[in-house]
């Protein structure tokens, strides 16, 4: 007689377990069909949603890093163009002195 009243026990607690288990939808973020949570096609559709995310991460810093090279390069070349135009401006200014010298000892 013990037996059978172990058997029913064993089997209550595990029925209020399994409904337990099954009964989630109170949870915070929780899904109410498990069987779409657990299915490979699910994790498939996120993984590829993941992969696109990323792709795209990637791809947005690989095109904010050639913008600021060509930034910079243009940044580069502007200094080298200052640089230049100064150069020639001491040279002009060379020059106007040295006219400017040989006008007078002509005279």
């Amino acid at each position: 007689m013990g037996e059978p009243n172990e058997e029913s026990d064993c089997s209550g607690k595990e029925q209020s377990r399994e409904k337990k288990d099954k009964d989630t939808s109170s949870y915070p973020g929780s899904f109410h069909n498990t069987e779409v949570v657990q299915s490979p096609l699910h994790f498939q559709g996120d993984f590829t949603i993941i992969t696109k995310i990323t792709t795209a991460q990637y791809f947005l810093s690989m095109r904010l890093h050639k913008n600021a090279q060509a930034h910079t390069q243009e940044s580069s070349n502007a200094q080298a163009l200052s640089k230049r135009l100064l150069m020639l401006k001491h040279a002009g200014k060379r020059l106007l002195i040295k006219q400017k010298y040989r006008e007078l000892s002509l005279t």
